[in-house]
Formats: C-alpha cells, sequence, structure tokens
C-alpha cells in the first residue's frame, strides 16, 4: 500500500506541473501575440485592411534613413523589424569596382596549371673554338698512318689535343695549328673520334669539341666463278658481265689481282692498300 501511495503521489505532482506548463504556455500566447498584431482600421468606403505607417527617423546626412529604434516591450521590438523592408547588402565587403581575373590562374573554374619555368641561361662558349679537321675522314682499315691536322681560334702555348677524352701526342705548329698521326689500328672499324683541345696548365683553357669520321672500307662488287688456266673468271654484280682477268691485271679499275686459286683470289684496293680474300662461288643464273 505504501509503494502504490507514493506512486500516485509522484503521478499528481507530475500532472501539477504539467498544467503550470500549459497555463503559463497559453498566457504568453493570449497576451503577448495578440499584443505584437499591427490593428486594422476599416473606412467607410472599403473593407480592406490598411498597414500601419512605418516609423521613420530624422534624416542623416547621407541622405539615407537609420532604421527606427526600439526601447519598448519585446513584442515592440518584433513589430519594428517585420516592418523593415531594407533588402539586404549580400555583396562581399571591402570590394569595390570589377573583380580582377588572376592572371596566372585565369578562370576561377579552370584547373591550376603551373606556369613555365624560367628560360635557363645557355652556358658561356668555350675560349678556345675548333674549326676544323683536315683530313676530314678516313677509310677503316687503310694499312698506313694519316697525319691530321686541327684548325683552330686561338691555341695556347701548352695546347693538348685529346681523342675521345684520351690524351694523343701532338706538336703545336702555330697559333691556330695542332697536328698528330692516327696509327691504323686507331682507324680499323668504322666510328666516330670526338677532338678536343685543353691547355695543361689552365683548365679553364678548353675547347669545343668536333668530330673524325672513320668511314667502312669498301667491299668488292664482282664475284670470283671460276678458274680457266692461269686466269680467273669474274662476274660483275652491277651488268652481270663476264671477264677473263689474269694475275696483275686490274678489275673495275680499283682492286689489283694478286693471286688466283681454285678456292679463291686474293685482290688489292689499290686506292688504300686495303686487302681482301674473295671466294669462288658458282655462277649464278
Amino acid at each position: 500500500m505504501a509503494k502504490g501511495t507514493k506512486a500516485e503521489q509522484r503521478k499528481r505532482l507530475l500532472l501539477i506541473v504539467l498544467g503550470g506548463l500549459f497555463a503559463v504556455v497559453l498566457v504568453n500566447q493570449v497576451f503577448f501575440s495578440s499584443s505584437s498584431k499591427p490593428t486594422r482600421k476599416t473606412s467607410n468606403s472599403n473593407t480592406s485592411a490598411q498597414t500601419p505607417p512605418t516609423a521613420t527617423a530624422p534624416q542623416t546626412g547621407t541622405g539615407q534613413s537609420a532604421p527606427p529604434k526600439a526601447t519598448g516591450q519585446p513584442e515592440e521590438v518584433v513589430a519594428i523589424l517585420m516592418q523593415d523592408l531594407t533588402p539586404l547588402d549580400l555583396r562581399r565587403p571591402g570590394i569595390s569596382g570589377p573583380v580582377e581575373v588572376d592572371k596566372e590562374r585565369g578562370s576561377v573554374f579552370a584547373f591550376w596549371v603551373a606556369p613555365p619555368p624560367p628560360p635557363v641561361k645557355p652556358p658561356d662558349p668555350p675560349p678556345i673554338t675548333l674549326t676544323g679537321v683536315s683530313p676530314a675522314t678516313a677509310v677503316a682499315g687503310t694499312p698506313r698512318k694519316v697525319t691530321l691536322t686541327i684548325v683552330a681560334s686561338t691555341l695556347p702555348e701548352d695546347a693538348q689535343l685529346f681523342f675521345d677524352s684520351g690524351l694523343k701526342p701532338s706538336k703545336r705548329l702555330n697559333e691556330h695549328q695542332i697536328a698528330t698521326e692516327l696509327e691504323p689500328g686507331e682507324y680499323a672499324f668504322q666510328r666516330s673520334i670526338n677532338i678536343t683541345v685543353k691547355s695543361a696548365s689552365d683548365p679553364k683553357m678548353f675547347s669545343n669539341a668536333i668530330s673524325f669520321a672513320v668511314q667502312a672500307a669498301p667491299e668488292p662488287q664482282f664475284r670470283y666463278i671460276g678458274r680457266l688456266g692461269e686466269a680467273g673468271l669474274f662476274e660483275l654484280m652491277t651488268t652481270k658481265e663476264i671477264k677473263r682477268l689474269g694475275r696483275g691485271e686490274s678489275i673495275m679499275n680499283q682492286w689489283r689481282i694478286d693471286a688466283i686459286t681454285d678456292q679463291g683470289v686474293d685482290v688489292t684496293l689499290t686506292q688504300y692498300d686495303i686487302k681482301r680474300r674473295v671466294p669462288l662461288t658458282e655462277k649464278t643464273r
């Protein structure tokens, strides 16, 4: 019974509190809501409602009217705020005039592109300028030395010659020329040799690089197709002409016949003293 009585007392207390809150809300709605609504005046001529005149304030020095100030009750503040129909200023503060476009980015809706890097200053030209080499080329396989002469703008007294970054024995002929000898083994195959000049005492005195070209040796343009006595039969590749030639004679005015055997012939390219062995092949039809 005691437990039931306590529960009933709590329920009654809760109902009293809820009733009090309801009464407070009801009084607030009735009195404050009715006093905040603007009154309507009816006219004898028509029944349309007229809104009360908006409160005005004295004109300021800028020509704009200041908003009305409320000094009364909260309902008066609400009524005055409802009467203020001045449009809101949604512009960004502190900005005047047209908006400038970001020149680096362009449109604000475009993806950002990094500006190009500044141009790199080209290096200063070398103090020594090589202008040429004589002769300009050599044929690979030539069994003799070749004297090269390198021409420059100005050569120091202690100028040194380099082939592919390797020191090459040389002789300074004058202020503009330096010479060296190219051994047969140094141009035995086709390649390009880079030539530079440097001062032995001053590392700042160096030159640009020039190339010396080693060309491939020409090959015989004929076939050895048979032997007839002491002579050999040769077929020219370009014209298919058959020639009978003996030892010591020349083929195509370029190749000298040194020996003829049943297996092949030995020939020499007279212009460069380059020797070749041409094996015996069957005549093509």
